[in-house]
């Protein structure tokens, strides 16, 4: 009987340092909820949380450290995407607060929840091994589900939360059986073992195009792209974003995204350069497809979270445009549009939630009649989010669309950054039409509609406006942080 020797894995806290203080810090939220029904205790522990686990980040800001036989990484790419999604989370909160007890939502537990989720994303962002890949995918998911169902037993957020998990699970299955047939093609579930067995491989005449490689690659592509929404993977992404309450969709169509493009950056660029050609010219097709589809499908929308949610799936499809471009340029491009998404598409949700009364959900494009003299301020905030989302200057969303398309160009995706400049003309149809809604058309209701924006939810807005600007009129500054910050990631 030979023997069997358990070899412990290298332990480096600063590796795992961001998200596993983060999950120990939910569970004492979670503790703590339990002994006080006090909101404001549970938002302050929780952005206090967050502050920590991103001056955790700070401490060794600069180093790339590998650990746990390097099935993850602390580098700079990492440190920016994970500063994102947390301050995309603090963001959430800080609009979520009053909104959950208006709709009748005041579990505490919506706030370890969020970290728990948030943790996961932190997780797969620094995931430099399938396996860790798809231990972040879960944790970040079976928060997301509970959180999808908060509203239960509202009908369509129980629809919605059983809809996410079924087709969340197949999405899992999709995922270990792709993990499965990459390691059974080449040994290995390290992304750099990957790739230099794939170098050995060539070194040796062997063919790249193995048809169960191949089939192994794209059965992680499907997982991951059903998380980003992308087309034709998208197809639960209206409903589960209009029956979910709308902190978490809000929520949901940022930092998902976020953490889980971030995770398909790496394996594509870092596990399989060596299959190029074949990703670029496929999920070229699947970009190009999501461009048109979310854009085309959105003008036809006049419920307003169903509009942003096949908002969201076009702009799935520019950020799988800097993916694409395997380049310091394009992963420098992804990081702004990240940024500057995160902070317009939780911008809009919040004016939503500004306005949405218990069991008065102000989703419907007529319900913004006249909002620009009834709530002139609100208004702004929202045709700003609007110009932002639809790339035209100087908001951030023109900044980063334009790094985007050059990055795409640059690396020979000419068709890609066309198509994208075209889709972004169509999508500016239906976001002016909200600018016009609320400042030229008048409110058909006679009795004044009340407004809802709360201390914490306007600050939350003002700083999604303040952050939209800066970067618009600033973009070399973020831009070139980004081109320093992300240079470990490409192969």
């Amino acid at each position: 009987m030979n023997d069997l020797t358990f070899i412990t894995p290298e332990i480096n806290w600063t590796v795992l340092g961001m998200p596993a203080f983060l999950m120990i810090w939910a569970m004492l939220v979670l503790i703590v909820d339990m002994f006080t029904s006090d909101r404001r205790i549970l938002l302050t522990l929780s952005l206090i949380g967050l502050g920590v686990t991103a001056a955790l980040g700070a401490l060794d800001y600069g180093a790339t450290i590998s650990g746990f036989s390097d099935m993850l990484v602390f580098d700079k790419f990492g440190v920016l995407v994970n500063w994102i999604l947390l301050a995309g989370t603090a963001l959430t909160l800080l609009i979520a607060f009053d909104y959950m007890p208006r709709q009748n939502l005041s579990q505490g537990e919506f706030y370890p929840l969020v970290l728990f989720a948030t943790s996961g994303m932190l997780f797969l962002v620094q995931s430099t091994d399938l396996v860790t890949i798809f231990i972040g995918v879960e944790t970040l998911s079976i928060a997301l589900y509970v959180l999808t169902g908060f509203a239960v037993p509202q009908f369509k957020s129980g629809e919605a939360a059983i809809k996410y998990l079924l087709l969340g699970g197949f999405a899992a299955g999709f995922l270990v059986y792709g993990i499965a047939l990459i390691y059974g093609m080449t040994g290995k579930t390290n992304l750099a073992q990957i790739a230099a067995e794939l170098s050995t491989w060539q070194s040796t005449g062997r063919a790249l195009d193995d048809p169960i490689l191949l089939a192994g690659v794209g059965f992680v592509l499907i997982a991951l792209g059903f998380k980003v929404s992308m087309f034709p993977f998208h197809a639960w992404t209206p409903d589960v974003y209009e029956g979910a309450p709308t902190p978490v969709t809000a929520y949901m169509s940022v930092a998902t995204k976020g953490a889980a493009f971030a995770a398909m950056l790496r394996f594509l660029n870092v596990a399989f350069p060596a299959l190029k050609p074949e990703w670029q010219l496929l999920f070229g097709l699947f970009a190009a497809a999501t461009m048109a589809y979310g854009n085309i499908v959105a003008v036809a929308q006049s419920n307003l979270k169903r509009m942003l949610a096949y908002s969201s799936i076009a702009h799935a499809g520019y950020m799988l445009l800097g993916v694409l471009a395997a380049s310091e340029k394009g992963i420098s491009a992804f990081t702004v549009y990240l940024l500057a998404y995160t902070l317009t598409n939780l911008g809009a949700f919040a004016v939503l939630i500004a306005l949405e009364n218990r069991g008065m959900p102000v989703f419907e494009l007529s319900d913004l009649r006249g909002l620009g003299k009834r709530s002139p301020l609100l208004a702004l905030a929202m045709t700003v989010f609007m110009f932002s989302l639809a790339g035209v200057p100087p908001t951030a969303g023109f900044a980063s669309k334009f790094g985007i398309f050059r990055a795409a160009w640059d690396a020979n995706l000419d068709y890609l950054a066309i198509i994208g400049v075209v889709t972004s003309v169509i999508s500016a149809f239906f976001y002016l039409r909200v600018i016009v809604t609320m400042w030229m058309r008048d409110a058909e209701a006679t009795e004044p509609q009340p407004t809802y924006a709360t201390a914490s939810l306007s600050f939350g807005v003002i700083v999604a406006v303040i952050g939209i600007i800066a970067v618009g009129i600033l973009p070399n500054i973020f831009t070139d942080l980004a081109k320093a910050l992300v240079l470990t990631v490409a192969p």
